[in-house]
């Protein structure tokens, strides 16, 4: 699960810019018949990016061109999902993204648990959650933290702070 959780994470960050890269394509005269070419528009991405960004985008292909093609597809799919994203939207997940490479291994873990608890939530409680976690993004910082810890406390038993949700 967490597997597939930063593999669609990268994707929906806007990481894996430019597939199939050209140096994959290229590795072998096998692949090369197999992969599509890439567009000029993707080859022009590719090369605009650092040596750095290469590397990590083609262990990202490797990865990808490793997986069952049932995956493959549900990521190109969530691909699509995220190029047809109004760019305020795109830019809004990329930063989430970012911040939450920023943050340390323990943090993290702490999200996914809160994030698995959430989705043991019967459906009516997460939509509740939702509505609550959207009226509150616009009250004053000591009133959303009053009510973090109050929705802590009323979904999953925590007290305020111990479940890592929603603290930016």
């Amino acid at each position: 699960m967490i597997r597939r959780l930063f593999l669609a994470v990268c994707l929906v960050a806007g990481l894996w810019v430019a597939v199939p890269s050209p140096a994959a394509v290229s590795s072998s005269e096998e692949q090369a018949s197999s992969a599509s070419r890439p567009s000029g528009e993707a080859l022009k991405q590719w090369q605009q990016l650092s040596p750095a960004e290469r590397e990590r985008l083609q262990g990202l292909y490797r990865r990808f061109r490793e997986m069952p093609e049932d995956q493959q597809n549900l990521l190109r799919q969530r691909l699509e999902q995220f190029r047809q994203l109004p760019p305020e939207e795109q830019t809004r997940l990329q930063e989430n993204f970012k911040r939450w490479q920023g943050l340390p291994p323990e943090k993290k873990e702490q999200l996914r648990q809160t994030y698995r608890r959430f989705r043991e939530l019967p459906p009516e409680q997460r939509q509740q959650m939702r509505e609550e976690m959207h009226q509150m993004q616009n009250l004053p910082t000591m009133e959303r933290q009053q009510m973090r810890q109050q929705m802590n406390q009323r979904y999953f038993g925590a007290p305020g702070g111990s479940s890592g949700m929603g603290h930016r």
